[in-house]
């Protein structure tokens, strides 16, 4: 059985200084898109829409 991949996406807050890594344990992922305050990416179930803010306020919390 073939391991999993894993894709690392590394988000940072350049206002801030403070960064997170988003982990997809999938087997294909497209490069990904930033539109609208959005984190748009596709795998082999569909789109994936994320929203940047609600990224940034979680590394907010995590941080503290």
């Amino acid at each position: 059985m073939k391991p999993e991949e894993t894709n690392n996406i590394f988000v940072i807050d350049i206002e801030t200084g403070i960064c997170g890594r988003l982990k997809f344990t999938t087997n294909f992922l497209e490069p990904f898109i930033v539109e609208n305050d959005k984190l748009l990416l596709e795998d082999e179930e569909g789109n994936i829409s994320l929203s940047l803010d609600k990224i940034f306020k979680k590394l907010t919390v995590q941080e503290r």
